[in-house]
């Protein structure tokens, strides 16, 4: 290298006049190389910072400027502006029409349980299975398979998804699509509707917070945009944020003004092509963890706004077994704990696949005396009015004839996870 580049080295060869025992006060020449090192290379980190904060202004005005379109797109399509929504009943015509059919993401007994087009949370303690749920639903929604064995998916409902899991690298997602292929034995051409339809992003170490001092951020213009971009022929169906941690921003989850503005950015999505479902997946409390608290709609973790404002919740929770009092891990229960526009159909019971984290039903007469110990009810029970703790359950299951079996399932607990 050339002395340009760098200063001499403490071990280069003396040349005239140069003493290696002297310091830089004596040695004026040395003392001047680095102090046009020093200088330039404070140069070059001014020009850089100076360069970042070029791009992060070139970034805002980008982003203030598809706002400022989209606000005006919405004015003159009539989207944007809530006062033109003040008119009186007569001019909806409401009273002279049948309302539209709800349209439904999931039926249960050709009941809807999950609508389409509307935000709801899937609520569970780590670990338990969310994100393996929410992947078979991914691949039910693509394929019209039913999910978890139960639910059926509308004809209509079938379409395009997108997964974006916040905590996930490419290859975990590409196991767990891949066990569940595989476990489901899918035909051909619903491997093909797969292929073209489910867009899974692995975005562990990714930024994507949704807001930014309480407004709408950068990433989630560019993630909508991109949306819209790459919606598939049928538009989208399902939109898997998982966990809701990774997108709402570091207040969100404590503060309900917040939650409420991360709430109402999930529903702008839903307006996306398609009319989408979206799910964010979130965590419990540590008392839902330790408690029967699990069973309820209650049981998220953080701002009380964010399954407020959402309009479905669904938890996955670990049930109890009256017999030995305690937590049954090898199990789980899917129960809807929220729905605002249709019935909760009775908790399911779940168990995982041997080999894989799949999760199947677990048929078994104890499981569902078991539910009725750990939520007070079994059926659709509103249990976020009428709820039974552990203890009323006991008193009550001592005064029935109901007798509970312990539960011992045959398959092996050794799981690639």
């Amino acid at each position: 290298m050339s002395n340009e580049e760098n200063p001499p080295e403490d071990n280069a060869p003396l040349t005239d006049g140069e003493n290696r025992d002297e310091t830089p006060e004596e040695n004026p020449v040395k003392e001047l190389w680095r102090e046009a090192w020093d200088w330039r290379k404070s140069q070059e980190k001014e020009r850089r910072a100076d360069r970042i904060e070029d791009l992060k202004s070139m970034r805002k005005d980008l982003h203030d400027n598809a706002r400022a379109i989209d606000d005006a797109l919405a004015e003159l399509e009539g989207k944007g502006d809530w006062t033109q929504l003040m008119k009186p009943l007569k001019n909806f015509g409401w009273l002279h029409s049948e309302p539209p059919p709800r349209l439904a993401l999931l039926e249960y007994n050709q009941d809807c349980v999950l609508p389409l087009g509307k935000v709801g949370f899937f609520v569970g303690e780590g670990g338990i299975g969310k994100s393996w749920a929410l992947t078979q639903l991914a691949i039910s929604v693509c394929t019209g398979s039913s999910w978890l064995q139960t639910y059926r998916v509308p004809e209509y409902a079938m379409g395009g998804v997108v997964m974006a899991m916040g905590e996930e690298d490419p290859h975990e997602m590409h196991r767990r699509i891949h066990n569940i292929v595989s476990t489901l034995d899918l035909a051909e051409h619903h491997l093909s509707m797969l292929e073209s339809r489910l867009f899974p992003l692995p975005l562990s170490g990714f930024f994507m917070e949704f807001l930014e001092d309480g407004e709408r951020s950068f990433e989630h213009e560019r993630f909508e945009q991109l949306l819209i971009k790459h919606a598939p022929e049928q538009g989208w169906k399902l939109i898997v944020l998982d966990p809701a941690s990774r997108f709402m921003g570091v207040d969100a989850e404590k503060d309900n003004a917040y939650a409420t503005r991360f709430v109402q950015l999930l529903e702008r999505l839903t307006q996306l092509p398609g009319n989408p479902t979206v799910l964010c997946a979130h965590h419990t409390t540590k008392a839902a963890r330790t408690s029967s608290v699990g069973a309820r709609s209650v049981a998220a973790r953080g701002a009380s706004a964010l399954t407020d404002g959402a309009r479905w919740q669904g938890n996955l929770f670990t049930p109890v077994d009256e017999a030995s009092d305690e937590f049954q891990d090898h199990l789980a229960v899917f129960q809807i704990t929220k729905s605002n526009y249709g019935p909760k159909p009775p908790g399911l019971y779940l168990k995982r696949k041997e080999g894989s984290g799949v999760l199947v039903p677990f048929h078994d007469t104890g499981a569902s005396d078991n539910y009725q110990t750990v939520t007070g009810h079994t059926g659709n029970f509103d249990q976020d009015q009428h709820f039974f703790s552990k203890e009323d359950t006991r008193d009550f299951a001592s005064k029935s004839s109901r007798q509970t079996t312990h539960i011992k399932p045959s398959w092996t607990e050794d799981i690639d996870w």
